[in-house]
């Protein structure tokens, strides 16, 4: 609904930077919204990548391969990579808060800490795949 609202409302102008940044400050927190705390299978984070990539192909009137690149030259990070640090620093602030309450922090210490450290290697990963793409 909010990206329909909005590209109509801008699609007069003809300006496709203009339109991107618009939609990706206002659609793509809503796209992304809870998605720290969901942990999302790999398909889920296609399906996230993909109704983005939907929404950016309007703009600049491309589609398949030409679409990952405009995704890849106007953002600085990749939908992927921002899911996953928002789950990191999600991870990250419960362990501060879940610290006074004991029964919960055994949980985290459980199942919290190992999906950190797979959500900081995926990171990682990422990012040099990201490097190795972009050169």
């Amino acid at each position: 609904m909010a990206f329909n609202g909005l590209f109509h409302r801008v699609a007069k102008w003809k300006d496709e930077i203009v339109t991107l940044h618009l939609v990706s400050c206002y659609c793509r927190p809503y796209l992304l919204y809870a998605t720290e705390c969901l942990g999302l299978t790999i398909t889920q984070m296609r399906s996230l990548r993909n109704t983005w990539q939907c929404a950016v192909s309007p703009v600049f009137s491309a589609s398949g391969c030409n679409v990952n690149f405009v995704c890849a030259m106007t953002h600085d990070t990749t939908l992927d990579l921002m899911i996953v640090n928002r789950s990191i620093k999600f991870l990250e602030k419960s362990h501060t808060v879940l610290r006074h309450y004991e029964t919960l922090y055994n949980v985290y210490l459980h199942l919290g800490k190992t999906d950190h450290n797979r959500l900081r290697l995926m990171r990682d990963r990422m990012s040099v795949c990201v490097c190795v793409d972009l050169c």
